[in-house]
């Protein structure tokens, strides 16, 4: 996300930063965005989500507990959020169930073959894209396996006024550096821009 502090007594910085979110925060009101730092504190903040600034970059796919019959597979570094994923192989196609870790998930119930596994993923924009991924025998969990495609639109969300809970610090703005810290080590999922000034400081 890139944040701009405008609010004098929390800021000493008002320097835009960036950032990116990668998953869900389950325990969150709808819109509102929790920032990982220890302590307590929230702000009333507007929100939007803009491009990730992923250049010529492709997109990367990573596995995690998957087999021959259950897949559980992440979108690492798109351009745009995703709306949705789907699956399909010589035998049989299924829609993914995104999960709270953004991974999204098929469990058919039946043999999934890589030779090749095709992967339909369709933006908030509406733009399609279709990507394959083959491997040797069966699936390589853990590992970014490097895609052929990348969304080419942007997103256009309506701003939408949220409240962000950043714990245990002086300053919003130390509280996204905090964010950026621990977010940029785990992959880049959703670009969002925080454009408005902090308001409704409250002390929880």
């Amino acid at each position: 996300l890139q944040f701009q502090c405008q609010c004098p007594v929390l800021c000493v910085d008002t320097t835009a930063t960036t950032a990116y979110v990668t998953d869900r925060c389950p325990e969150c009101l709808k819109g509102s965005i929790d920032i990982g730092k220890s302590g307590d504190g929230r702000w009333g903040v507007s929100w939007i989500a803009v491009p990730c600034p992923v250049g010529s970059y492709k997109l990367y796919y990573k596995f995690e507990g998957s087999n021959d019959y259950y897949l559980k597979m992440q979108v690492v570094g798109h351009k745009i959020p995703i709306n949705g994923v789907s699956f399909s192989w010589s035998t049989g196609s299924a829609v993914g169930v995104r999960s709270q870790d953004n991974y999204f998930i098929i469990n058919p119930g039946k043999l999934i073959t890589f030779k090749p596994l095709k992967v339909t993923i369709t933006g908030v924009n509406g733009e399609v894209l279709n990507d394959f991924i083959t491997f040797q025998s069966s699936v390589v969990n853990g590992q970014l396996i490097l895609g052929t495609v990348q969304f080419a639109g942007s997103s256009a969300l309506e701003e939408e006024t949220v409240v962000a809970d950043a714990e245990g610090v002086n300053s919003v703005l130390a509280a996204v550096l905090a964010l950026l810290a621990v977010l940029i080590l785990t992959g880049v999922v959703v670009a969002v821009v925080i454009i408005k000034r902090a308001k409704n400081v409250e002390k929880v």
